[in-house]
């Protein structure tokens, strides 16, 4: 009726059988031994422990049944979901409404959904004493997961905590195992959608206080095969537990389709591929859904010039989101360039406002920086003062002066 393995405190419920005979003192039996020994039987004796004997009477059950049951899983992605009875009271009969249209009188019965959806489950469990119908549980059946992967990595040798603890990329927060769990698929119930060409956040929780470094790979033409061409982040000697980074999808990524996105995380210096075995830590996959971007740009750009530095040529760096295909950039001394990272010389002192429009399929936006660089020409560079001071004949004080 009931066991337990390897604990100091053993708790649990029993159930007696609805065969058990009624109102008579009955023996109940407790066995106990090493854990690592031989497992007790009724009448087995004892290698280090002991056997104890109870007396219980039962009493006819005269309740109607408490309506119960636990599933394999509350989303499917192959559509099948094991249903298993755990109603108090023992019931005699059931009665399972699936809510797809179809019922089961089965007890546990295995039901396998056609389409997908959300579907209500219900359970109806009576005895003599009456019937009762559960609260109704929310079954998903989704079947949108990526392509079956070409290779699942499995991990080599855990030990010391590598492996990924936690993974969060805009709706998916996902607590999980370290590397002693090896390769985790969780496709089929960790997923989100990512606009192509937006900047996301993204956290990679690692294990232990081991540095690690990290890769993310996206198969992005969705053929089932990772490849090293399809790396869309690295971090390398990234500190543990880990901190927040930013994720873009590349423009040519395949759009409203699963697709599977693979994180990998493992000791510094093993330098792996997507489809590589991890020596310490592991590798797990999730599900990304591209959504095409129909949002203009949102411009931003950086450049080389320091302020008070003899930067000329300035190098300028597009930063813009949203996947621009073109740009127009005015540096301010009347001359533009349409490279997406131009570096200009500039010919005259003064100060210079600099402008950049980007634009896509969906519209033009542009953004100007006033007085965005300083430029003086010739610019003279002075080394730092070096000199030292030095006690004069009468006690005063000089200091060479630099040059």
């Amino acid at each position: 009726m009931f066991s337990s393995d390897n604990l100091k405190l053993h708790t649990g419920i029993i159930t007696p059988p609805a065969t058990a005979t009624l109102g008579t003192r009955l023996r109940l039996r407790v066995a106990a031994d090493f854990a690592n020994g031989t497992i007790p039987t009724p009448c087995s004796t004892p290698q280090y422990s002991q056997t104890e004997d109870y007396s219980v009477t039962l009493a006819a059950n005269v309740s109607a049944p408490a309506a119960a049951f636990t599933t394999n899983g509350t989303t499917t992605c192959t559509g099948c979901v094991q249903f298993t009875d755990a109603s108090q009271n023992l019931p005699t009969s059931w009665l399972w409404t699936f809510g797809d249209g179809t019922t089961s009188t089965a007890q546990s019965p295995n039901h396998c959904y056609t389409t997908a959806g959300t579907y209500a489950v219900t359970l109806q469990a009576t005895n003599a004493a009456g019937t009762n119908t559960s609260a109704a549980t929310s079954i998903v059946y989704n079947g949108a997961v990526p392509l079956t992967a070409s290779c699942t990595p499995q991990t080599i040798n855990y030990f010391a905590n590598y492996g990924i603890t936690r993974f969060r990329l805009n709706t998916i927060d996902n607590t999980s195992a370290d590397g002693s769990a090896g390769y985790q698929d969780f496709t089929c119930t960790q997923r989100t959608e990512l606009i192509v060409g937006v900047n996301y956040p993204m956290t990679i929780t690692t294990g232990g206080v081991n540095r690690h470094d990290i890769w993310v790979y996206l198969d992005k033409n969705n053929d089932g095969v990772l490849t090293a061409a399809e790396l869309i982040y690295q971090g390398l000697n990234a500190p543990s537990p880990g901190a927040t980074v930013t994720l873009t999808l590349p423009a040519n990524t395949v759009l409203n389709q699963p697709l599977r996105l693979r994180v990998m995380a493992d000791a510094v210096g093993n330098n792996l591929g997507p489809c590589s075995s991890p020596v310490s830590g592991q590798a797990e996959d999730y599900t990304v859904l591209a959504r095409p971007n129909t949002l203009p740009p949102i411009i931003n750009f950086s450049s080389s010039y320091v302020p008070g530095g003899c930067v000329n040529p300035v190098q300028f760096t597009d930063m813009s989101t949203n996947l621009p295909t073109s740009w127009l950039w005015d540096f301010g001394d009347g001359s533009t360039s349409t490279a997406q990272n131009p570096s200009h010389q500039y010919t005259a002192s003064g100060n210079y406002n600099v402008s950049l429009s980007a634009t896509n399929a969906n519209g033009t936006a542009s953004i100007t920086r006033l007085n965005a660089v300083t430029i003086l020409i010739p610019c003279l560079s002075y080394c730092p003062s070096n000199g030292t001071g030095g006690t004069g004949p009468n006690g005063t004080h000089s200091t060479a002066p630099s040059s």
